[in-house]
């Protein structure tokens, strides 16, 4: 169902999956990372793909397994909840953002299927050095910053960890700073960052992101401040400018995202402080500094309803543990 809307919304609007997909048609196209490697998979499938349809269901394909995994991490993560608390969590997984953007040809899917496959090695701990290389990995892919984001918040989320040992720590340490020296050069030229990293060069990139994004923009978001940047750049649009049938779909599911946020608000501390569990730490920093950076340099809305995707899992995550906190201290009272 989500893929036939994609489908159908795409073909009357610009979208980059039509031009991953008018791209894949032409000559042939060297493996890469970022918009290459997913242009390099578009005309990989397309040899035994004989549709542009099929190449949706493919790419849909991707998305649904990682709404799979959350599931499961979700329902493993809730515990022993009541029934009326099961069946909101279940709600939240057919809110229709996370099924439309993924089934779209590009990056969405595989980030979020990476992503997914992070949280859900972390929820059920088995075999955790593998699965979360496996996620990284995918989304270093398409969006080598994004990884590398990840691999900080992971490499945090150890060191803060009440059960991790102090040579497991160190190790973690140790691993986020040589990959951040051998990968900020990368990174830095991946994103378009000129010449050497310095504050300054960073400011002129995000300026320069701001100013030519909000170009093509029907929302400016630049001139906010960050926390209204934050809340925009995760909740909007709202019910504001116009009440088109995509519109109103779309601010009916954030205005249920702001309330999973605001009730996360009051348990989140006992759930860390309690807990203090690896997937608990990882899904808060990744969430908030996911946020911070994104709303920081995507002024686009149309491009912050696709980009925003890959927080989810992190935010479905936190809920499903702040339900069931919740809920244990309610029987015990």
């Amino acid at each position: 169902m989500a893929t036939s809307v994609c489908f159908i919304w795409a073909q009357s609007h610009t979208a980059d999956a039509n031009g991953y997909y008018q791209l894949a048609l032409g000559p042939h196209l060297s493996f890469g990372l970022g918009t290459d490697f997913a242009l390099w998979l578009t005309q990989t499938l397309l040899i035994v793909l004989a549709t542009k349809v099929q190449l949706y269901l493919a790419f849909s394909l991707l998305g649904f397994a990682g709404i799979l995994l959350l599931a499961a991490s979700m329902k493993k993560c809730a515990g022993l909840l009541k029934s009326r608390e099961q069946k909101i969590l279940a709600g939240l997984l057919f809110l229709p953002g996370p099924h439309f953007w993924t089934s779209m040809i590009g990056k969405d899917g595989i980030t979020f299927l990476g992503t997914s496959i992070i949280v859900y090695t972390l929820a059920f701990q088995r075999n955790r050095i593998i699965g979360t290389l496996f996620g990284t990995i995918m989304c270093a892919l398409v969006r080598p910053h994004i990884a590398l984001l990840m691999a900080g918040c992971m490499c945090a989320a150890v060191l803060l960890a009440k059960s991790r040992g102090i040579l497991l720590k160190v190790l973690a340490v140790c691993l986020l700073g040589i990959t951040t020296y051998l990968s900020i050069d990368f990174v830095a030229d991946y994103v378009g960052i000129q010449g050497a990293v310095s504050a300054s060069s960073v400011e002129r990139f995000v300026e320069k992101r701001q100013s030519d994004l909000t170009a093509n923009s029907a929302v400016d978001l630049t001139d906010t401040i960050l926390p209204l940047r934050v809340f925009l750049f995760l909740f909007t649009p709202l019910f504001v400018r116009g009440l088109d049938p995509l519109r109103l779909i779309v601010s009916t599911e954030n205005l249920i995202l702001i309330g999973v946020a605001t009730y996360c608000i009051a348990p989140m501390l006992k759930v860390v402080v309690r807990s203090r569990h690896i997937l608990v730490l990882y899904s808060l920093i990744f969430f908030s500094l996911g946020s911070l950076i994104l709303s920081s340099t995507i002024t686009n809305q149309g491009l912050a309803l696709r980009q925003k995707m890959m927080l989810f899992p992190s935010l479905y995550i936190i809920f499903a543990l702040c339900l069931w906190v919740k809920s244990q201290s309610t029987r015990t009272r």
